[in-house]
């Protein structure tokens, strides 16, 4: 197992980036982080100042895009045996 040691979050610029890379909306990237709504990405990719995000946030965004749906189904899997409900659903289709 491993420790994430060292974190520098990405710029709301390279946020907003991946956001249009993936064609999605405020609430779609929300979806994607784990957080509450289209308003909450918004302070991370807006200015005066923009909110840093954090790595929970990030890795959860990071599983979204990386994994496959058969190991993302593993970690739910996994989290079900630790004794949580948990249910997901596609927000939005995947490129192939």
């Amino acid at each position: 197992m491993q420790k994430i040691t060292s974190f520098t979050p990405p710029s709301a610029s390279s946020l907003e980036q991946l956001m249009k890379q993936l064609g999605c909306t405020n609430n779609q990237m929300a979806a994607l982080s784990g957080i509450k709504d289209g308003n909450q990405w918004r302070k991370y990719t807006g200015t005066s100042p923009a909110r840093t995000m954090s790595v929970p946030a990030l890795f959860y965004l990071a599983a979204q895009l990386a994994l496959s749906p058969d190991e993302f189904e593993r970690v739910l899997e996994e989290m079900r045996k630790i004794g949580a409900d948990v249910k997901a659903e596609e927000i939005f289709p995947r490129n192939a």
